[in-house]
């Protein structure tokens, strides 16, 4: 399951340190929190494994010299092109895990979801149908605005 955007903000943050003292460069040191923001945002519904991927994948192909800018703009390019495991449409047909739904969207954030493509935010909608007819219909964030009833 996807960590939250903090989790995932930290994380990012600590992988980033680490390719740091494993390669010598000082990536980590020219990016501030709200550029690590933007890349927690943009990679609402990647696991760990995949941040790190994304991480290792991009900060090798960088110059040691790269700037923030550089090295921001590669991080979210890679975040929109990588093929996630996870997708808000794999949690549709299960919707007996109402919980690990719940989670999942409570994870995400109302500016991540405006990100999302057209097809995860109806597939977002299937999910709070799921959890409105479950006993977790509290669970919804509130944020989400539900569809109105005719």
């Amino acid at each position: 399951m996807p960590p939250d955007k903090k989790s995932r903000q930290q994380m990012i943050s600590v992988l980033i340190k680490k390719f740091d003292e494993e390669e010598g460069s000082g990536f980590w040191k020219k990016l501030e929190t709200k550029d690590l923001a933007a890349i927690a945002t943009e990679t609402c519904l990647f696991t760990f494994p995949e941040l790190q991927v994304m991480t290792y994948d991009v900060l090798q192909n960088l110059n040691k010299d790269a700037d923030k800018i550089i090295i921001k703009k590669k991080l979210l390019e890679f975040a929109k092109e990588y093929s996630r495991a996870t997708t808000l449409a794999s949690y549709v047909k299960r919707s007996h895990a109402a919980k690990e739904i719940a989670e999942l969207l409570q994870g995400l954030t109302h500016s991540e979801f405006a990100k999302l493509s057209a097809d995860e935010k109806a597939s977002c909608e299937k999910l709070v149908k799921i959890l409105d007819s479950s006993q977790m219909k509290n669970a919804v964030p509130a944020w989400f605005q539900r569809p109105a009833k005719a």
